[in-house]
């Protein structure tokens, strides 16, 4: 059955409307996407703009979340009282999707067609014959992932968490550490570090008898807290950083792949880290 959730729009101030739904009532926001963040192909958003709301949500109780986003008047966009609430509908299916999306469209306006879109969802939006807003959203299954079995890896890195990060995300920095043992190396790295942005880096025998593109889509950023990435097999990669009196905890939580063993695995990931540390240590 799809779910209902409400969407809201504000001019310009959603950042501070959220801050204070959520200290009434509690919880934390699901997602928080800037529209420096999603760049659209031909869409040109001016500076002043671009750290305003694409999309945020708030969950409120068990199964309701509020979400919103800023309209811009440089998009052509104005809030009207009255065209700033839309119902969004969640189907469990993109064939529900089609089907919800071309019954109550029927004799209304719309105004954004039903696809895929660039944050990874199938959405669209129009108002109906009656002048109700909606919006429909599916979101692609990700069972696999749910279930998935993760593999844990962590070291604990005596540097200041600003070098720590800059460090981590700097690409002429993942060319110095980003590798398991001696005899491979980095000669490449490439990193648009936003929501959306893609990261990759070249890693080979220096020998040159092997080499991969390592490379992935990020899906989640805190500065100095917390990265979030998918790689192109669909494996989901979790990095934290935690702060601690005299030094930084690099927590790395990923999904194994198939083919080799995954204590292989883990050893491979735990010595690429350890590789960072001894980089950062000896990087005064």
């Amino acid at each position: 059955m799809a779910k209902l959730n409400t969407y809201l729009n504000f001019a310009g101030n959603t950042e501070e409307a959220f801050n204070f739904y959520k200290s009434v009532f509690g919880g934390e926001f699901t997602s928080v996407v800037r529209f420096k963040d999603m760049p659209m192909e031909g869409v040109n958003i001016p500076k002043e703009d671009k750290n305003k709301i694409m999309h945020i949500g708030l969950p409120i109780g068990k199964d309701n979340v509020l979400m919103a986003t800023d309209t811009l008047e440089s998009l052509g966009q104005k809030l009207v009282q009255g065209n700033n609430v839309h119902i969004s509908v969640n189907p469990e299916s993109k064939e529900e999707a089609d089907r919800i999306f071309s019954a109550l469209s029927v004799g209304g306006t719309i105004e954004m067609p039903i696809a895929d879109q660039v944050w990874g969802d199938y959405y669209g939006s129009f108002k109906d014959k009656f002048g109700v807003q909606w919006m429909v959203n599916y979101s692609y299954p990700k069972e696999s992932r749910a279930i998935a079995k993760t593999i844990t890896v962590e070291n604990m890195i005596n540097a200041p968490l600003e070098k720590v990060w800059k460090l981590w995300t700097e690409p002429k920095h993942v060319m110095k550490w980003c590798y398991a043992s001696d005899d491979w190396e980095a000669p490449h790295a490439e990193n648009d570090l936003r929501v959306g942005g893609k990261f990759k880096t070249v890693m080979a025998a220096k020998d040159k008898s092997a080499g991969f593109d390592f490379t992935g889509v990020y899906t989640n950023l805190k500065k100095h807290e917390l990265i979030e990435y998918n790689m192109d097999d669909g494996r989901h990669v979790k990095v934290e950083f935690t702060k601690l009196p005299k030094s930084v905890r690099i927590t790395e939580t990923f999904e194994p792949e198939k083919e080799n063993p995954e204590d292989m695995q883990r050893s491979g990931w735990q010595a690429i880290l350890d590789n960072f540390k001894k980089y950062v240590e000896g990087n005064k």
